[in-house]
């Protein structure tokens, strides 16, 4: 009989669109950091069938989110920004129901940068889709700079699951992004913030675990403060199908 304790928690990761029809594509340091944090990564393609998708929930202890583009602003009823780049329908449709349907398991949920945002738009909250046009906008760089990640500063709540683990009120992080949370949605809480105000970090502290952070964290894996952001879910998967 296997031994509960010993097995890796299988953690499912979605994965991108390639650049070709029927093509799919991952970042490995999101597989790597589920690795080093004890986990064992399963990527997880759009385009399978609502039976399929059910079994591999069935089969997954916890779920990550994985960056990539944007979302349709109709889903928070904006107009369309000329910034903004469009995800596939495809896989906007199959992450919204794929969050929806862990989240109603209780499932722990960890989200990185386009994760925060469909987290969001999935609980009703809206984005920004262009910071440099709006009011938040600072000397803060938030994207990257000919292909290179920008840097700032992330104040924490000092007594949110992120804020504890980290041990520090204020972190380095990277920043790729051009895109953030604006209204927050339903139960979900901003628990970090970059100086200039943009939010990002959230947590829904009624779930088992469910954090989502505007930051790239797999591109960081040499810092323990950023590995610690994946072993939190990996942690809070244990366990979970026991």
């Amino acid at each position: 009989m296997s031994n509960p304790v010993a097995r890796r928690p299988v953690i499912g990761v979605t994965i991108d669109g390639g650049d070709k029809p029927g093509r799919r594509q991952i970042q490995i340091n999101y597989l790597r950091a589920i690795e080093l944090a004890g986990g064992l990564p399963w990527p997880i393609g759009f385009g399978l069938s609502d039976k399929t998708t059910e079994l591999l929930l069935e089969q997954m202890d916890g779920l990550l989110l994985s960056g990539g583009d944007d979302l349709h602003p109709a889903l928070f009823n904006q107009p369309l920004h000329p910034q903004t780049h469009l995800i596939s329908k495809q896989r906007q449709d199959f992450e919204l129901d794929l969050f929806d349907r862990a989240a109603s398991r209780d499932m722990p949920i960890l989200g990185v940068c386009l994760g925060l945002q469909l987290i969001n738009v999935a609980r009703g909250g809206s984005l920004i889709q262009f910071l440099p046009d709006h009011d938040r906008a600072s000397a803060v760089e938030h994207r990257a700079v000919n292909g290179v990640d920008s840097c700032h500063g992330l104040e924490l709540h000092g007594q949110s699951v992120l804020g504890r683990r980290l041990g520090a009120q204020e972190v380095q992080v990277n920043s790729s992004h051009k895109q953030a949370a604006d209204r927050i949605g339903k139960n979900l809480q901003a628990v970090g913030w970059s100086q200039d105000q943009v939010i990002e970090a959230v947590e829904d502290p009624a779930k088992r675990f469910l954090l989502a952070v505007q930051w790239h964290p797999e591109r960081m894996l040499d810092q323990p403060r950023q590995r610690d952001c994946f072993a939190l879910l990996v942690e809070a998967a244990r366990g979970f199908r026991v």
